[in-house]
């Protein structure tokens, strides 16, 4: 029963990595006649994305708790190297600690964003919503509240004395924290 459900969401248009909810059937079967209408993916991706950031400005607490948790983070990490200058290892390690974090921020706050909107996207799915623009529009918001979490961390480690990574690091560190943020999607696109 679980594999037929898999295979019907896919071939209804849900991607491989988005397991589709249990009322998508009966939410395809509810659609008006017109619904199969291609609408535009960037114009959905725009109002979705418009959307996001709307209801994350909503949350001012949950931004603080966000940027609070770099600055945790960032404390912490300063008390366990210790001070520059670091040796060639422990620079090393504090890189390498870094770009856990990072992945940290992207995979912890997108991992909730797909399961906790599940019954919205069935209704709007229901009515000609393409994934990808809403696929699209969670990793793009995500992608700007991870890296923003990065530079509070770099930023208040420069504040301890820490130097910024070079630009490759950083670089490095930017594609951690994204590439958190779509593991994160992935397993919130699986979850029940």
């Amino acid at each position: 029963q679980e594999h037929d459900r898999n295979n019907q969401g896919r071939s209804q248009g849900f991607p491989a990595l988005i397991r589709p909810p249990r009322s998508l059937a009966a939410a395809k079967t509810i659609a008006p006649a017109g619904a199969e209408v291609h609408a535009d993916t960037w114009r959905q991706f725009g109002v979705l994305a418009l959307r996001e950031l709307r209801l994350l400005l909503a949350k001012p607490r949950l931004l603080a708790l966000s940027a609070g948790q770099s600055v945790i983070i960032a404390a912490a990490l300063r008390l366990a190297f210790g001070g520059p200058p670091f040796r060639q290892d422990q620079a090393l390690s504090l890189d390498f600690f870094l770009g856990m974090c990072c992945f940290w921020f992207g995979c912890n706050n997108s991992s909730k964003e797909i399961v906790k909107q599940r019954d919205i996207l069935v209704a709007e799915y229901a009515v000609n919503l393409q994934l990808r623009a809403f696929v699209f529009a969670k990793v793009w918001l995500q992608c700007v509240v991870a890296i923003l979490q990065v530079f509070v961390l770099l930023t208040t480690l420069k504040l301890f004395g820490v130097d910024w990574p070079t630009g490759h690091t950083l670089l490095g560190f930017l594609a951690s924290a994204a590439a958190g943020v779509c593991l994160g999607l992935v397993i919130s696109g699986w979850s029940e």
